[in-house]
Formats: C-alpha cells, structure tokens, sequence
C-alpha cells in the first residue's frame, strides 16, 4: 500500500466538490455550519479558489485509487495553510490522513510553517494534529452556541544541508536551546524510520558519530534532561543498539536510541528492556533522542513468565504510544500504567477488571471522556437497561432508544454503575470494585469498542491477547 498525494487541475473541480459534498455532509448534519462547511461550496466557488495563484489542490492517493483530497493555500514564502484536508467515509478509520500530513510535509519540507484550524467539538480530528506535533495557536472562534474553531500551527527548525562530507564544520546549522542539527541527520533519520531498514539505520549512525565528534570537538553540550520513563517498545538494531519508546514522566512518548543496549554486560541493557520502569538521561536531537544513561527502578519480570500477563501487558504498551502525548507532561498516564502493570503482575486484580479501567480512563485523560451521566434524550439516569453507544460514547435508555445500525451495547444496573466509575472515579479507587464476571465481560466489550471507534485504530496486540486468553 503506498499514501501519496498528487496534484489536481482545474478540471477536476467538479470532482472535488462532489467529493467534499460526501466527506463533510456528516459534520454538517452535526453543526449545521452551511456557512463554513466546506459541503457547501459549489463547484463555482472551487473554480475560483482554482485560480488563485497561491492556492493548489491535491489529490489523496492510496496506490492509484482518489481517497481524499487537500488545499494548500501560501500565505508566504516560508508559511503553508491547509484548508481543508477530508478523507473519503469509506476510507476513514484506516490511519490515511495521518499518513496524507506527512506527505504534505515531505513535498513542502522547505517550509518552515504550517498552519490549520479545526471543530474544537471534534475530538477525533484535534488528536489527531496534536499528535503529529501541531500546537494550539490560542485562537478560537465560537461560530454558534456548540461549535467552536480552534487553530493550530507547526513550525520546523530551519537547518543548512551540506553534501561535503569531508568538512564538519561546513555541516553546522542553526542552533536551538544548545543543540546543533544537521540535515543529513534529519534525512537518514527519516529514511530509517520510513524504510525500518537497516543499511539506513547505519548510514544515520555514521553521520550521527561525526556530528557528535565535532560537538564534542567544539565544546558545545547538547541539550539533556533526567526523566522517570517506563520502556513501552524495543526494536534491535545493528549488533549492539536498540531503539525504544519510552513513556516519560516529562516529555510523555519519546523515541529514542540506546547505545550498546544489547551488551548483557552495559547497565543499559535491563533499564531499557521492554516493561521496564526506569531513571534515564536523555539528550534531544531535532527529531530524536538518545538516552546516555538508565538505571533500572522496578522490572516487572513476574509479567514475563506469563504468556497471556505478557499479551496484556503489551496491548498496554500498544495503549501507551497510541494515546499518550508527545513532548508534554504525562505523568498522570505514567502513572496510571504504572499502577495497572503493578496490579496485574502482582495478582492484586483480575485481568478483565483492570483492562476496562485502564481503556476507560486513559482515553480520558487524552480528552476523550464519555458522556455517561444520563440517557441523551430524556434525562434518565439509571433504570434496569441503558444502551451505551461506543460511536459516540453516550448512553440511551431502552425506551429512547431508535435504531440506527450503529453498535449498542446493553448495561444492566451493575454494569452501567461500573463503567460510570472507570470514568468518574477518584484515581486511588480505580481499581476498587468487583463484578461477576458476566458483567466484566459487558464491561470490557463497552471499553474496547469505545477506543476503536475514537481512536480510529484496530489494535492488533489486543486481538492476539483474545486469541490465547
């Protein structure tokens, strides 16, 4: 499968505006915004934007099949503004527009800005910018009583990129916060990380060892920090390195390569071992980290010698790097799989009851809190069936209720009450409930599917989990 985007001509106008009519008709419906809802621009008002000389259309490509589309308008010379990007329905939920952003930003890696704005209601869409590293400006605008816009921005460090490889110092670009980046780092980074081959990891390596070198030659310091980080992903590379993600108190999820990892011998090798929490040192790069020093805190090797705790302990892991923010505090999340890591191989609580609630509150946590107080439509707050509907992560009562063909899941009393609390509940009395196990079962479909659908994502380590639980 191959993402990329291709440019569209005048006379595909009219292809873009049917299209945009079927990718926004469901935000439309929602907000009735038929003033800004690009559903409502006729093929007219595309021709016009067609003319102008700071305007281009792209089409979104999945192989030689049109799945979307994107206007990139020029603001400046240095400055890009996307508006609008879509994804056709039935190519949602497939990971494709984050894919379209970075080929966005590969085709214009010379620009040193990009900016967007968003439905602040659409929780979906402002995680998703968040997540490839677009901030919030502080802008917003309520265009009615529930529908906000809110605006964000991106901006990427200018650098010099030299091809003389004989002569370091001709390589040394801008410096930000005591840091000297390289564009033939930035490149082989990239092509390592978009190819995962390792002829690439070991050209980066080789440009990466004389850019420190002349660091070091120059006297300057690259930027470092101390954290608490619990090791999430490892992958090996070369002989004796590995690189790994680790959720960091800090800095939330980062990347970052360990040097002579797999040495038994070097201290590095347990601390930055899968499902280990650790005090480590980190030096950061434009792109990527590499952590210096790591001293192991707790190992949760009683998980290890457990297939079926070693399965759920990933699909966590996979939860982490998902949902966790980048570049931004994240010590609520740390410790929230810290705990539930703890409670799982320590047996203090049951696998079905602690998964829910971690599902449960770290979408929270990320912003994507259900709405579970009462029925949506008349007000009630318990009676013997309520319906959650994990699409839109509220709940109905049985006699609301009308047929849509999304997915419902019914609660009795018990359960409802329960994933109330994984929601609600104060975070030292997370964990304390019990259920029969019926109603665990009900519980975990609820939470599951919820993070499907919000997270647009079929987590693969989960469907394994299912498989030998």
């Amino acid at each position: 499968m191959s993402i990329y985007i291709k440019l569209a001509d005048f006379a595909d106008c009219q292809k873009i505006c049917d299209m945009q009519r079927i990718a926004f008709n469901d935000i439309l419906t929602r907000y009735r915004d038929y003033d800004t809802n690009p559903a409502c621009e006729t093929v007219e008002v595309i021709q016009n934007k067609f003319r102008q000389p700071f305007t281009k259309y792209y089409f979104i490509m999945k192989d030689e099949e049109i799945i979307g589309a994107v206007r990139i308008v020029e603001i400046d010379k240095s400055t890009r503004r996307i508006s609008p990007l879509f994804i056709l329905p039935q190519f949602q939920n497939y990971g494709y527009a984050q894919l379209a952003m970075k080929c966005i930003e590969e085709a214009y890696k010379n620009i040193s800005c990009f900016t967007l704005d968003t439905i602040k209601q659409e929780k979906k869409l402002c995680y998703l910018y968040e997540k490839l590293g677009y901030l919030r400006t502080g802008k917003e605008e309520q265009l009615h009583d529930n529908m906000t816009i809110v605006f964000y921005e991106k901006k990427f460090q200018k650098t010099v990129s030299c091809n003389n490889f004989h002569n370091i110092n001709s390589f040394i670009c801008e410096t930000l916060q005591s840091e000297v980046f390289f564009m033939d780092e930035w490149y082989m980074w990239n092509a390592f990380f978009t190819t995962g081959n390792v002829l690439d990891y070991l050209r980066y390596k080789s440009i990466q060892d004389k850019i420190w070198a002349q660091i070091q030659f120059s006297g300057r310091k690259p930027m470092k920090f101390q954290t608490m980080g619990l090791i999430v992903k490892e992958q090996n590379i070369g002989e004796q390195d590995k690189l790994v993600h680790a959720l960091t108190a800090t800095n939330g999820i980062i990347k970052a390569f360990v040097r002579g990892a797999k040495n038994i011998k070097n201290q590095k090798c347990a601390a930055t071992s899968l499902l280990t929490y650790s005090r480590l040192t980190v030096y950061k790069g434009r792109e990527s980290y590499i952590i210096g020093d790591a001293i192991p805190e707790r190992i949760f090797s009683k998980l290890r010698g457990d297939v079926v705790k070693t399965c759920l302990a990933q699909y966590f892991c996979e939860l982490a790097i998902t949902i966790c923010p980048r570049e931004q505090n994240a010590e609520e999340f740390l410790k929230l799989i810290l705990n539930s890591l703890y409670l799982l191989s320590e047996n203090k609580r049951s696998a079905q009851l602690i998964k829910p609630c971690l599902e449960m509150r770290l979408a929270s946590l990320a912003g994507y809190m259900p709405d579970l107080r009462m029925c949506r439509i008349c007000g009630e707050y318990l009676c013997d069936n309520m319906l959650f509907l994990p699409k839109s992560g509220t709940i109905e009562c049985a006699d609301c209720h009308r047929e849509n063909g999304d997915m419902k899941i019914l609660l009795n009393r018990s359960s409802l009450t329960a994933l109330r609390h994984t929601v609600y509940a104060d975070d030292n009395k997370l964990f304390s409930f019990a259920l029969p196990e019926s109603d665990l079962d009900v519980l975990n479909e609820a939470s599951e599917n919820y993070l499907k659908y919000m997270f647009e994502k079929d987590f693969s380590t989960l469907n394994f989990y299912k498989t030998i639980s």
